[in-house]
């Protein structure tokens, strides 16, 4: 079963004017390629600079996530997770968590290209989760260095889950086996039914920009 290898949906880009190929990325379930502000403080011992991590694979051109992966998140059955819960402590970075039935889900875009291009992936189960974390620094010009200077946020718990984005473009290059079975998931996850004909991805939806 081929779920898109090589990369060709993306041929005419720019990038592919200068490289014979495109691969997809590892997984990253530390986060790692995530870049800090080069003026951003140090972090404090033991607390990561971002809130998520990527246990899947993503398009070195969009990042758009793995069609393997994409089935496997879908696939799995509900169950039990720890969801943040909306009022928390003071003393952080103990947020409080509560538990309920929760799955990894598709939600619509926009229709800007006139099209559903693209889902996006939420509930994947973050790798980072329970870490100490910053997500957020704030910053204000001091006039007596004459630049800007950059406050980290406060350490939290990262959350739960993580998150992605599926480009349906990538549908072109699976096989039709693997397409056999990733399509009836986004109609089912996503209210949109895609079919392939004639070189060409079509789509039925429910309604001109519907979004689940």
């Amino acid at each position: 079963m081929n779920w898109g290898d090589p990369i060709r949906c993306h041929e005419g880009s720019s990038v592919f004017a200068t490289t014979d190929h495109m691969d997809w990325s590892d997984p990253d379930p530390e986060g790692a390629h995530i870049r800090r502000g080069a003026d951003d403080p140090p972090l404090p011992d033991g607390v990561l600079g971002h809130p998520y991590g990527f246990p899947f694979r993503t398009c070195g051109y969009c990042g758009s996530i793995y069609p393997e992966d994409l089935f496997n998140a879908l696939s799995r059955p509900r169950r039990l997770g720890p969801c943040a819960a909306r009022d928390e402590p003071d003393d952080l970075p103990g947020r409080r968590f509560i538990r309920h039935t929760c799955r990894v889900s598709l939600g619509g875009a926009d229709w800007k290209y006139g099209w559903p291009h693209k889902f996006y992936v939420e509930g994947i189960e973050n790798p980072l989760a329970g870490r100490p974390v910053i997500s957020s620094t704030t910053s204000r010009w001091d006039p007596d260095q004459q630049k800007s200077v950059v406050t980290l946020g406060e350490p939290h718990p990262a959350g739960p889950f993580t998150h992605s984005k599926f480009y349906n473009v990538h549908l072109m290059d699976m096989d039709a086996e693997a397409f056999g079975v990733l399509a009836p998931l986004l109609l089912e996850h996503g209210g949109i039914e895609f079919s392939r004909e004639g070189g060409w991805i079509t789509y039925r939806a429910p309604s001109q920009g519907y979004q689940r």
